[in-house]
């Protein structure tokens, strides 16, 4: 046999015999391998098959029971896989620390840590803190747990909880903080992050052991044990804490048992809440209209959930004081409206109130309420009725015009207040402010005819009135020089955004086709295809390039803000920023003219159609006559 291939007959010989379990025989051509020699006495072995030969005979050192030597050969060989196989075989010959340094200096951190759990802690307990490094390392919950079980068993509580952590069974962490490692906080936060019903049990029992009944509670209701709960919260007085940690997720038999329990201590508020929310609407409004004034938005809330004709004819008899003789707040019976989705008559409503408070000289209050109702209506894509809109443009108006004299734009003024003092008899407490005021910015405009015709107004119908006597002087003066008070300056015109012809810029209604036009809430002139944005604050419309000039100008003269430089919009006096001001398409604009004018667009019309046809092919047709109710019918708040 030539003798270059003595050492790969050797090896290969040697790996059959090993598997055969014939060590003694497959360490000698291990050996023969690594021995091989020429004719001149020269080794012969090549480096591919000396490793191979190598691990084989530390392999069969081990086998043989030589494990100094196989540790020591499988150390200088420096192999993760020698190492692993070396590990394996010292684990069956039970020498397990050994095997353990095999399957560390491998790598095989999960097989280290199952002969450390499995077999070296139980020997020796202190091996513990070995073990805790190389679990740190492992990611498999039976061994993680398996050890916990281990330290636990040693009384090693702080790696119990960090292995049962690592194996996610939060319960027993729970369990370890809470009784052991004085980390009660810490047990409560991990049971109301997981969830557990059975951590949940653990902790409310030993909350209720030190008397803390809100933990006691709260933590039955995680336990999904209510009932318990609740007899705790009533026996220790804490049934508003019950209450407050159930939150929005009560169920309807809960709600019922802690509406008995309110209604019994008499605090009908609460009662007629919880008899609300298991859907007991009749005995909640009753309740909630004991409590007079207090729960009146509750009330709203009910009928509007019940949507009943007997409830809402309650609770209207009540809002406008038929029982105690006592009409309450009108807002009331809009807001009514309003949760009925009786929007046409909220409209009403809203209008009469705004009216009201225009006729007490509350006109920042009256236009709030119009913008409030405007804003809802549209919200729910609900037609706002023109008188509405109307009121709001004439008592916008009259800020803006107060703006404009501030600012020194005196015609523009003067154009504001002719609006308004047209109107003047919606200002009953202000008449001859207002006329005296448009008296004088149309001097200033030289709008002389206007200026003339309603100082005439003035002295015939409040000529006393007129303070002080330096203006009303003046004021003579032109009414006694009718010949010099002749004609007005001609408006500027502006393109109208329905019939595309110049029109005066502070005219709100299309000549041609007799539309109403939108105003801008920054200069009370009529809205601009090209140059039309929506306030970011309020959603109504404002010329483009006004409303930057509005900005720039607003923020130069802020002073002292709580926000810094900014500027306000200037019906809400909200802060508004150039950043936030978008121009709107021209289809925006059209689309927002026909909803001014509550004309529909063509396709919400086409889908509402279809859903009226579907509707009436699949309900049975009713009596008109059933359908007839005063329900319909508004209320005058007044």
């Amino acid at each position: 046999l030539a003798p270059n291939y003595v050492p790969e007959i050797c090896v290969n010989y040697g790996q059959q015999l090993e598997f055969k379990d014939e060590t003694e025989k497959s360490l000698h051509m291990y050996e023969m391998c690594l021995n091989a020699t020429d004719n001149n006495g020269v080794n012969i072995c090549p480096e591919h098959l000396s490793t191979p030969a190598m691990c084989g005979v530390t392999r069969c050192n081990l086998k043989l029971g030589n494990h100094k030597q196989g540790i020591r050969l499988a150390l200088e060989m420096d192999d993760k896989k020698l190492y692993q196989e070396c590990g394996d075989l010292l684990e069956q010959s039970k020498q397990y620390s050994d095997a353990a340094e095999m399957y560390l200096k491998g790598e095989q951190y999960e097989r280290a840590a199952y002969v450390y759990t499995k077999f070296l802690i139980k020997q020796d307990k202190s091996r513990i803190s070995e073990a805790v490094k190389i679990l740190e390392k492992v990611d498999n919950d039976q061994l993680n747990s398996a050890f916990g079980k281990a330290c636990v068993a040693a009384g090693r509580y702080k790696e119990a909880a960090q292995a049962y952590e690592r194996a996610r069974d939060m319960d027993k962490v729970i369990e370890l903080r809470l009784k052991y490692l004085d980390q009660t906080q810490d047990a409560f936060d991990l049971v109301r992050s997981t969830g557990s019903a059975q951590a949940a049990q653990l902790v409310a029992e030993y909350c209720l052991e030190v008397n803390d009944f809100r933990g006691g509670i709260e933590f039955l209701l995680i336990a999904n044990k209510s009932e318990e709960a609740f007899k705790i919260a009533q026996a220790q007085g804490h049934v508003e804490t019950y209450t407050q940690l159930l939150g929005d997720h009560i169920s309807s038999d809960d709600a019922l048992k802690i509406a008995y329990f309110f209604e019994k201590s008499q605090d009908n508020g609460k009662a007629g809440k919880y008899y609300s929310m298991c859907g007991h609407y009749p005995r909640a409004l009753k309740l909630f209209l004991q409590c007079g004034d207090r729960e009146i938005d509750q009330a709203i809330e009910v009928v509007g959930k019940a949507n009943s004709d007997t409830l809402t004819h309650q609770l209207i008899d009540f809002l406008v004081g038929e029982k105690d003789g006592i009409p309450k707040d009108p807002n009331y019976i809009y807001r009514l409206y309003m949760a009925l989705k009786k929007y046409d008559d909220a409209a009403k409503t809203a209008l009469i109130i705004a009216r009201q408070e225009q006729d007490m000289g509350n006109y920042f209050l009256a236009r709030s309420v119009l913008y409030e109702t405007i804003r809802q209506l549209e919200e729910c894509e609900v037609n706002v009725p023109i008188a509405m809109r109307t009121q709001f443009v004439i008592l916008h108006s009259y800020e803006l015009a107060k703006y404009m004299v501030k600012i020194k734009d005196h015609e523009a003024a003067a154009r504001l207040f002719l609006r308004v003092a047209s109107n003047v008899s919606k200002f009953p407490i202000h008449v001859v402010g207002i006329l005296t005021a448009t008296v004088i910015e149309c001097k200033r405009a030289k709008l002389l005819a206007s200026c003339y015709e309603y100082a005439v107004m003035l002295m015939t119908q409040h000529r006393k009135k007129v303070q002080p006597d330096e203006v009303r002087k003046n004021i003579e003066g032109i009414v006694r020089r009718k010949s010099a008070y002749q004609e007005d300056i001609e408006e500027e015109t502006s393109i109208c955004p329905v019939s595309n012809q110049p029109i005066a810029q502070t005219l709100l209604e299309c000549p041609t086709t007799r539309d109403s036009l939108p105003m801008c809430i920054i200069t009370g002139k009529h809205m601009l295809l090209s140059d039309w944005c929506f306030c970011p604050i309020t959603r109504f419309p404002a010329l483009y390039s006004e409303y930057m000039k509005y900005i720039k100008y607003q923020e130069s003269i802020c002073v002292d803000d709580t926000e810094g430089i900014v500027a306000r919009d200037p019906i809400l006096n909200k802060v508004v920023r150039a950043t936030d001001i978008l121009l709107a398409t021209e289809e925006e604009a059209s689309n927002y003219i026909k909803k001014y004018n509550n004309i529909r667009i063509e396709t919400d019309k086409k889908e509402d159609d279809e859903e009226e046809n579907k509707s009436n092919n699949n309900s049975p047709k009713k009596d008109d006559k059933n359908n007839n109710s005063n329900e319909n019918t508004p209320v005058n708040p007044a």
